[in-house]
């Protein structure tokens, strides 16, 4: 059977799932077959699935009943599957589609819920989301060579709060926070752990921050590594009471060496817009926040207008 291919390079990665053949309907006496030409056509078929297992439960000598295990893939108590919960929580999430819509959505599918079922779905039992969140910022800080930082207003909850991203050509870290600070940022870099440290980054950042030597003196009483729940910010802040900035900043260098603690802190490498709170140990101002001002600049003559062409270009390359 000859077959003329008409693949083109937008679809030449495509799988062929199914194929016909469409003949010439009535063709007139004394036509004569010469080829069939090829017609892509791509469809999404969405299809409800109901499987019913029938699990084996079987009896032993001793009188105790044993009940086979599920098919791995199915999780015990979950009566819907891991594709189909997928599409409903990417729809929820970052695709911000309602749960009323959802809940209309879904019978239309063929999909047979409540809408307590929906909800418990949607909020509850996200654990393991979490744990992935964590292992993506601790395991992408540490490799990294700089990391992207900016924050930007949000509202959780019905609050006004702040959403900080981190993240480079290898990582994206996203952190939803109460608000915006160089304490807030030191503390979303920490990740999940939740302890403080004094060390010689801790006793650095003292140093340059001016902070008292009477609070340092303080601080170097403490012990090396401690938890959150032992001692944590309350204890910092009374490193520098009265003034609750010395409070501030006792803290930051504890999350500071805890982040060295961590095998992070030694090469962290801040780019931003170059905002306060991201001046950290080492900053590296990002090209695009650098390069606004000039777009700014309203050239007199051709060789300012050419001055400003030669410094874009220069923030461009580096």
């Amino acid at each position: 059977m000859a077959l003329v291919m008409l693949q083109s390079p937008n679809n030449v990665s495509l799988t062929i799932t199914s194929e016909g053949v469409v003949p010439f309907p009535n063709a007139p006496d004394g036509a004569v077959h010469l080829r069939y030409e090829e017609y892509l056509v791509q469809e999404l078929v969405l299809q409800a699935k109901a499987t019913r297992y029938l699990r084996q439960r079987i009896q032993l000598p001793d009188g105790r009943t044993l009940l086979a295990a599920l098919p791995e893939g199915v999780g015990e108590g979950q009566h819907f599957g891991p594709a189909w919960l997928a599409s409903l929580l990417s729809q929820y999430h970052p695709c911000h589609v309602t749960q009323p819509l959802l809940l209309e959505q879904l019978p239309e599918m063929g999909i047979d819920i409540s809408a307590g079922q929906r909800s418990h779905l949607l909020t509850e039992n996200q654990a393991a989301f979490h744990r992935e969140q964590a292992d993506v910022l601790m395991g992408g800080l540490p490799v990294a060579s700089y990391r992207g930082v900016d924050d930007s207003a949000a509202r959780h909850a019905g609050k006004n709060g702040s959403g900080t991203a981190i993240g480079n050509d290898w990582f994206a870290y996203f952190e939803s926070t109460d608000r915006k600070s160089r304490l807030n940022l030191l503390q979303v870099l920490r990740g999940a752990d939740t302890g403080y440290a004094i060390n010689e980054v801790t006793l650095t950042y003292w140093e340059r921050q001016d902070l008292a030597r009477a609070v340092v003196a303080q601080g170097n009483e403490e012990p090396r590594p401690f938890a959150e729940e032992a001692v944590g910010p309350t204890r910092l802040a009374e490193l520098g009471s009265p003034a609750k900035l010395h409070g501030r900043i006792a803290t930051e260098g504890a999350l500071w060496g805890q982040l060295l603690a961590q095998g992070v802190a030694s090469h962290l490498v801040i780019l931003s817009d170059g905002a306060p709170p991201f001046d950290l140990r080492l900053h590296a101002s990002c090209g695009i926040h650098a390069a606004r001002p000039l777009a700014r600049l309203v050239p007199y003559n051709e060789s300012h207008r050419a001055a400003i062409d030669q410094v874009r270009q220069q923030i461009g390359e580096l």
